[in-house]
């Protein structure tokens, strides 16, 4: 099997073993929309649900065993609870959600917990589990959809400025990263080895990593302390 030759649906912390090859440098031209940039990541701008909603935003939280989790949000469109009837039952509601979710980025020392609400009118909904995700987009139709569900999927996006989204046979590739680089207290073997990948995103929600190279920490001295 190839290096690269691997499929999922699930959600993982981290780009798994198999990205370990490399596939030389990375075509940039391939990706034509930029939806992460210095400022933050800006999908949900771009998404097109399976319906429309008001507002949504990602979530983001941390020590969720403390009373109040250290919580913010990742990117957000529009206000929520814009268009319901009783405005403060709906903020209620929101407040009531909860930040436990099976998308779980590490790229810091404590595990950080994503987690998308929208709404709807008076409805409060939202996405912790990849079922719920793929329900709430339907069909990955739009740059949006691909970078939602590849961020969430915990596929780091590069936030360079430049384009980071493309269409590429029928569905969309995404620009991303993994690993984290040789200058990272926390970087440890392979991970102090900081990789620009390629993931390709199908209609139905299925991820690929179809590109991956290695752009920072192949110095044998990098983590070794010295």
């Amino acid at each position: 099997m190839d290096c690269l030759d691997w499929k999922r649906w699930g959600v993982v912390l981290a780009l798994l073993p198999a990205v370990a090859c490399d596939t030389g440098p990375i075509d940039r031209s391939q990706f034509t929309e930029n939806l992460c940039d210095a400022s933050g990541l800006h999908a949900l701008v771009a998404i097109e649900p399976d319906e429309p909603v008001d507002a949504s935003v990602v979530r983001t939280a941390q020590q969720l065993d403390l009373e109040a989790p250290n919580s913010g949000e990742l990117d957000a469109f529009g206000t929520l609870c814009s268009g319901a009837r009783d405005r403060e039952a709906c903020r209620r509601r929101v407040l009531e959600e909860t930040f436990e979710s099976e998308f779980v980025s590490d790229e810091s020392e404590s595990p950080t917990y994503l987690s998308l609400v929208f709404t709807r009118g008076d409805e409060v909904g939202g996405a912790w589990r990849m079922p719920q995700l793929l329900d709430f987009l339907g069909e990955i139709d739009s740059p949006g959809d691909a970078m939602l569900l590849a961020t969430l999927a915990g596929h780091a996006p590069v936030c360079m400025g430049g384009d980071d989204v493309g269409e590429r046979d029928g569905g969309y590739v995404v620009f991303t990263q993994s690993g984290r680089g040789c200058g990272s207290f926390f970087a440890l073997g392979d991970e102090n080895r900081l990789r620009h990948n390629v993931v390709r995103v199908d209609p139905d929600g299925e991820l690929d990593v179809i590109e991956s190279t290695v752009v920072e920490g192949d110095d044998p001295a990098c983590g070794s302390g010295g």
